[in-house]
């Protein structure tokens, strides 16, 4: 009986001197695990840290794209809206009928000593226009300026000096060349028709064509 008891004594002993033995490791096991706890929860905020951090300038770089994009939205815009009112404001110049009528058929309009547009007159050296190249290239620059294309055909009385006195058209395809014409001619200069020596009223028939 005795020595059952100091077994049981020895194992008590020993178990006791196990447990203390083996406590420091446990320790040591429960604070690494403390550590590493502690490093997966600094990495885990990092991370967090560089997300946020990454959505933020993305944020900030489709945010500016988008800022990008309406500017030059805008800018289109504007320069559509200019360029709409300029075509608005670009109204065609306006051809102003000449104030004086073109001869009738019949002489009624011109003074008596005046010939009838298809009058045959009698010269010995008929009329001959000095500037008609620079009158055509003038009706051509403002014909172009307008649009417009066409044919005529016009007679100009000449005076006694040389002068334009009036005209009258024998044949017209477009009214605002018509007009254009009118305006021009009037600046014709002549050699005046003469007979017998003398200088003669007479009537200078020409066609002037734009295409």
């Amino acid at each position: 009986m005795l020595n059952l008891m100091k077994k049981i004594l020895f194992l008590i002993g020993i178990t006791i001197l196990l447990n203390c033995t083996q406590t420091p490791k446990v320790e040591v096991v429960e604070e690494e695990k403390k550590e590493n706890i502690q490093i997966n929860q600094n990495d885990t905020q990092e991370k967090i840290q560089i997300s946020q951090k990454d959505t933020l300038i993305n944020l900030s770089t489709d945010t500016l794209k988008n800022d990008t994009s309406k500017v030059e939205k805008k800018i289109e815009e504007e320069k559509e809206k200019k360029k709409i009112e300029k075509e608005e404001k670009k109204v065609e110049p306006e051809i102003k009928e000449p104030d004086f009528p073109d001869l009738p058929e019949t002489d009624v309009y011109n003074p008596k000593e005046d010939p009838a547009p298809n009058e045959f007159v009698l010269v010995d050296r008929e009329a001959k226009p000095k500037n008609l190249p620079q009158i055509i290239e003038d009706i051509k620059i403002d014909a172009k300026l307008y649009g417009v294309k066409g044919k005529v055909v016009v007679g100009i009385l000449v005076s006694t000096h040389g002068n334009y006195l009036k005209h009258y058209f024998f044949g017209v395809t477009n009214k605002k060349l018509e007009y254009i014409v009118a305006d021009k001619i009037q600046k014709l200069k002549f050699r005046p028709a003469t007979l017998n020596g003398e200088p003669v009223k007479m009537w200078y028939k020409t066609t002037i064509e734009i295409n």
